[in-house]
C-alpha cells in the first residue's frame, strides 16, 4: 500500500504515512467511495507540486480484531483496503512520448510534402524539355496545378499593362484544353485590378461577385458557371501574366507550403511562354516572318510521326517564285525583298490553321499540309497560286505581277519515307516550271515520265 513495505505501515495512521494533507485526503477518499471503487484524483501534498494518483478503495465487510473475526457493525469500525498509485511521472513520460511521436509524424508529413514538390517540379522540367509546342507545355503545367490544389478549371495568359488588355494562352475546361483566341479589346480589370494584385504579389481567393470586371473576362474565356476562383498575378523578367483557377473542391488553405508550391509551379507558366517566344524568334525568318528551314525540318518530323502512328496522310508543297532573279536585276534587291514578303504573306493567309508555311531558302517556300492527300494538296496549291497571281505590286509608275510554280508530294500516296517528301515535291515543282510556270503539279511517276519524254 502506498508503495511502502508492510513493516513500515504497521498500525500507523494513514495520514501519517501519506504526504498529503489529511483534510484533502479525507475529502478525496469520500468522493472516491461515493463514486466508484476506482478513480483518478488530484491530491495536494504538504510539499511539492500537486500529484495525480490512482486510488482503488474497497470496504471490508468483516475484519480480524484482537485475534478474532468480527464485523464492522459490531465494532462500528470501518475498515478499507486502499491502493494508491502516483501516476504523475508516468503521465509526464507519456505526454513526452506522444509529443515525440507527433513531432516525428509532422516531420514525415513535411518530408513527404517536399518529396512531392520535388517530384512535381522534376516532372515539369522534363515536360518543358520534352514538349516543343507551347500549348503542350502549358497543358502539362495546368494539369499539375489542378491535381495539386483540387481545382476543376484553369487558365493562364499574359497581360499587356500598357494597352490594358489580357490574352489567354490556354484554357482548360472539364479537364481538357480548349483553343483560346487572344482578347485584344481593352479590359477594365487590367487597368484597375491587375497592377494592385501584381504589387501585392499574392494570390487572391475570391467569391463570385467580388470583382465583376475580372469575372466578365473569366466568363468569356470559360463559358461555364462558377462560384469561386483563385487569381494569381505572375511576373517573369518583364513579362506579366496571370493564372485563374475555378471552383476549388476543398477549402483553400493558402498556407506557406501551398503558396510556395503554387508560385513554384505557376511561374513556370510565364517561363514557358517566354521560352516559347525566344524559341519562335530563333525559328522565324527575319525577312518574311514565316518559319525558317530549321523549324520546318523539326515540324515535318513531328507531323510525319503523327501521320504514321495515326494512319493519316501528309503532304508537302514546294513553292518557287517565277523569274525572281529578274526582279532583283531589274528593280534592285529592295524590290526583290518586297516580292518575297508579299508572297510569304499571301501563303500564310491562304493556309489552313494547322498548316505550316516556311521559307525554305532564297525564293523558295514550303508548306506542310497535315491530313492532306494528293488531290487535297493540289487544291491547296492552286489556291495559293491564284492568290499570289492576284498580287499587284506598284513600283514607281509600274504595276508588277508575281507568279509562282508549285509542286506537291504526299505520304503515303507516292512515298513511304519522310526524307522523300521534299525531293519529290521539288521534282513536281520543276515539272511545273518546265510546263510554262505559274501552275501546280502533284508528283507521280507518270508525271515525271511524261515530262522527260
Amino acid at each position: 500500500m502506498c508503495g511502502l513495505h508492510s513493516n513500515r505501515i504497521g498500525k500507523k495512521d494513514l495520514a501519517s504515512i501519506l504526504t498529503f494533507e489529511p483534510d484533502v485526503l479525507g475529502q478525496s477518499l469520500k468522493e472516491i467511495t461515493d463514486a466508484s471503487p476506482y478513480r483518478e484524483v488530484m491530491l495536494i501534498p504538504k510539499s511539492g507540486e500537486p500529484a495525480k494518483v490512482q486510488v482503488t478503495i474497497q470496504a471490508l465487510p468483516g475484519h480480524i480484531l484482537n485475534g478474532r473475526l468480527s464485523s464492522g457493525s459490531e465494532t462500528h469500525i470501518e475498515q478499507w483496503l486502499i491502493y494508491i498509485h502516483d501516476v504523475t511521472l508516468e503521465e509526464r513520460l507519456q505526454k513526452k512520448y506522444f509529443g515525440q511521436i507527433r513531432e516525428k509524424e509532422e516531420f514525415i508529413q513535411k518530408l513527404d510534402r517536399k518529396l512531392y514538390e520535388t517530384s512535381l517540379m522534376f516532372e515539369l522540367a522534363q515536360g518543358m524539355n520534352f514538349f516543343r509546342e507551347l500549348p503542350d507545355v502549358l497543358n502539362l503545367i495546368l494539369i499539375k496545378l489542378e491535381d495539386a490544389f483540387s481545382f476543376s478549371h484553369s487558365m493562364t495568359g499574359i497581360v499587356d499593362q500598357e494597352n490594358h488588355f489580357a490574352q489567354s494562352a490556354l484554357v482548360r475546361e472539364n479537364f481538357a484544353p480548349l483553343a483560346s483566341q487572344p482578347r485584344s479589346i481593352q479590359q477594365k480589370w487590367v487597368k484597375d485590378y491587375f497592377p494592385k494584385a501584381l504589387a501585392q504579389g499574392e494570390p487572391r481567393f475570391l467569391k463570385k461577385g467580388e470583382n465583376p470586371p475580372l469575372e466578365l473576362f473569366i466568363a468569356d474565356c470559360f463559358k461555364v458557371e462558377f462560384s469561386n476562383y483563385l487569381f494569381v498575378p505572375l511576373i517573369h523578367k518583364e513579362e506579366a501574366g496571370f493564372l485563374v483557377m475555378l471552383d476549388c473542391k476543398q477549402v483553400w488553405r493558402g498556407d506557406d507550403d501551398d503558396l510556395s508550391l503554387l508560385f513554384g509551379i505557376a511561374n513556370q507558366l510565364l517561363l514557358a511562354i517566354d521560352n516559347n517566344r525566344l524559341y519562335e524568334e530563333s525559328m522565324v525568318d527575319t525577312l518574311t516572318g514565316l518559319y525558317n528551314l530549321r523549324y520546318f525540318q523539326e515540324k515535318l518530323l513531328q507531323e510525319f510521326k503523327k501521320a504514321k502512328e495515326r494512319g493519316t496522310k501528309l503532304a508537302v508543297l514546294m513553292i518557287d517564285v517565277d523569274f525572281f532573279k529578274k526582279f532583283n536585276d531589274t528593280y534592285g534587291h529592295a524590290v526583290g525583298d518586297t516580292v518575297l514578303k508579299q508572297v510569304a504573306q499571301c501563303i500564310a493567309k491562304t493556309c489552313r490553321e494547322n498548316d505550316t508555311p516556311a521559307r525554305y531558302g532564297g525564293e523558295e517556300f514550303v508548306v506542310i499540309l497535315p491530313e492532306a492527300d494528293s488531290q487535297t494538296s493540289l487544291v491547296a496549291a492552286e489556291r495559293i497560286r491564284k492568290n499570289v497571281e492576284a498580287i499587284a505590286l506598284n513600283i514607281g509608275d509600274q504595276e508588277l505581277h508575281i507568279t509562282v510554280s508549285i509542286g506537291a508530294s504526299c505520304f503515303p500516296d507516292v512515298c513511304t519515307a519522310m526524307t522523300e517528301l521534299v525531293p519529290l515535291a521539288d521534282q513536281a515543282m520543276y515539272v511545273a516550271k518546265k510546263s510554262g510556270r505559274n501552275n501546280s503539279k502533284t508528283y507521280s511517276p507518270e508525271l515525271i515520265a511524261e515530262s522527260e519524254s
